[in-house]
């Protein structure tokens, strides 16, 4: 017994190791302050590149595991017992039980990623960790001759031999990590095949043939906490350095040096502010010849900032929490500060951002790209405000909303949209499966742009987009909330965001340049109007794409659950 019991708790740490060791990332992510959902945020950060790229052997991975188990198999019947590898015993069970440590470890990773984030739409991570714990049992039963003479028992004990001695523990723990496997592998084995049909390469458009695309170069500067909200936020955020981040194409010595290069404002997430998360997004505007300015903001308020007894109030897309204010006033602050430096013909920001765009070449917001994501969308109809009083976008704006968040409801940071002109193109976009966001807010964001605060007839060119999940083929075509992140960039937005995001800076630098066919080809695009914005192609057994739904009036039509969103109009609380 004493044995046993030893032999038990060797497996058990050799099984805890594993557990550790896989979920370490995460770990430090909560000792360092994050909540258990940012936590897993960044661990699926760090791993999807490389799900992405095991993605790529789909058919090679179940032909590798599917001639191991055969192999195994004719091992076994050529030598009439299961336990083959008990030579190697003392070195592979340590191992397997490492490995089934580390890929329970990531099993209970991926339930949470799936629960917070994927909603169902992963092929390959399950499939793989339902595959490694798989592999690693077989392994232990094949070296060790008291788990093969328990699966041997357990064999007995099913065909009817009631007295057959059989270890429960070990048993218990065979059928347990069976089950796993099967259920984590099995919903996913003709996804992993190569057999599923392929989605479509992102599609050719016309108005990109031949448009000009730069190198881009970045400028910072270090930014400011508003003195007035000095120990508002957490410690941790108070000591980091907050940038202004100025990405320019690289004009000079180009056909385009000396043009007038339109302006864009792009607002981060709220857990989105290193430079890293919006960086493709930031690629796909400055390379079409857009400078960019991208403030970070803190978002976490201290504690006792907080009144334990508060009750938010929600309406219309926007709430009355108190945290709004500082998160704002941080963002304008420091774009105010951005801007004040690149017009001083002595500071060295606009000296190094001068030299990449040449000489001859101006910065002018007229032409005006605005985008945010999250909690970005939420504050951009009240730093879109003072933008609209300064000029900015009176020649063209256009405005791009994604997985939009709450805004504030208070009369000094609500902003007021009235000003904005005709010419407008906004595009506000709600993921079919965004677990983070309630998609009422982007619907009243979309009456709000459009009617221009109440003021005015609907802008038509102000469209509510829906991006629906496919999951007809693999890999799908998977719609989440951070779909927009750098990190988590993979076939889908290639699809559905980043042609409709260079299109959009396409159509300001062609309009800045004075290129009418291609500023008319562009915003016939952006509009919608020819179809070509909702088309997505078709898989590869020809099947056609889930479109994206286009809707000039999504407040009023309804979400798929039967309810509606007027309800929210009235002030309540959650």
């Amino acid at each position: 017994m004493e044995i046993t019991w030893k032999r038990r708790g060797i497996a058990v740490a050799w099984f805890i190791l594993g557990v550790i060791l896989a979920s370490n990332r995460i770990f430090r992510e909560l000792a360092g302050g994050e909540d258990i959902v940012d936590a897993v945020y960044w661990f699926a950060y760090y791993s999807v590149s490389t799900m992405i790229s095991i993605r790529i052997l789909e058919g090679w991975i179940i032909a590798v595991i599917a001639t191991t188990v055969a192999i195994v198999l004719r091992e076994v019947r050529k030598k009439g017992r299961i336990d083959i590898l008990t030579d190697l015993g003392h070195w592979l069970r340590p191992m397997c039980l490492f490995v089934l440590g580390w890929f329970s470890a990531l099993a209970i990773i991926y339930v949470l990623i799936d629960l917070f984030f994927a909603a169902g739409q992963i092929r390959a991570t399950p499939f793989l960790i339902g595959s490694g714990i798989g592999l690693a049992l077989m392994l232990l039963v094949i070296c060790d001759p008291h788990v093969a003479r328990t699966l041997e028992g357990m064999k007995r004990l099913f065909s009817g031999e009631r007295r057959t001695p059989t270890d429960p523990f070990t048993g218990s723990f065979l059928t347990i990590f069976f089950c796993i496997a099967l259920l984590l592998s099995g919903p996913n084995i003709i996804a992993m095949s190569g057999l599923a049909p392929n989605p479509p390469e992102p599609m050719p458009y016309s108005f990109t043939v031949d448009a000009p695309m730069f190198e881009v170069e970045t400028t910072s500067l270090e930014g400011e906490i508003p003195e007035e909200h000095a120990g508002w936020f957490t410690q941790n955020l108070e000591e980091r350095n907050w940038m202004i981040h100025i990405h320019h194409p690289i004009t000079v010595g180009t056909n385009n040096e000396g043009t007038v290069l339109p302006v864009g404002v792009l607002l981060h997430g709220l857990g989105g502010y290193d430079p890293s998360v919006m960086a493709d997004t930031v690629h796909s505007i400055a390379s079409r010849g857009v400078v960019v300015i991208l403030v970070e903001y803190p978002n976490n308020a201290r504690p006792e900032n907080i009144p334990n007894d508060r009750v938010i109030t929600y309406q219309e897309g926007t709430s009355n929490a108190a945290e709004h204010i500082p998160r704002f006033d941080h963002v304008k602050t420091n774009l105010n500060l951005a801007w004040t430096q690149l017009n001083n013909s002595s500071s060295d920001l606009r000296e190094n951002v001068q030299k990449s765009i040449g000489d001859n070449t101006t910065i002018d917001p007229s032409r005006l790209w605005i985008y945010g994501h999250s909690g970005g969308a939420g504050m951009l109809p009240w730093v879109l405000t003072d933008l609209l009083e300064d000029g900015w976008g009176s020649e063209a704006l256009i405005i791009n909303m994604e997985a939009s968040w709450l805004g504030s409801s208070a009369d000094t940071h609500y902003g007021n949209l009235s000003a904005i002109p005709d010419h407008t193109i906004a595009h506000i976009v709600e993921y079919e499966r965004d677990l983070s966001v309630h998609p009422c807010i982007g619907r009243f964001h979309q009456e709000r742009i459009s009617t221009r605060d109440g003021t005015a007839e609907p802008i038509l060119t102000v469209l509510y987009l829906f991006v629906q999940t496919d999951e007809h083929g693999f890999p799908v075509v998977m719609t989440s909330h951070y779909t927009p992140a750098s990190q988590l960039h993979e076939h889908s937005a290639d699809l559905m965001l980043y042609p409709r995001l260079e299109a959009q800076a396409i159509h300001l630098f062609a309009h800045a340049e004075g290129e009418t066919h291609r500023t008319n080809d562009s915003r016939t695009y952006l509009e919608g109007s020819d179809g070509r914005l909702s088309d997505l192609g078709k898989w590869s057994d020809g099947t056609t794409v889930k479109p994206i739904l286009l809707r000039d009036d999504a407040l009023n039509e309804g979400l798929p659950d039967g309810l509606d969103c007027i309800q929210y109009r009235v002030p309540h609380s959650e």
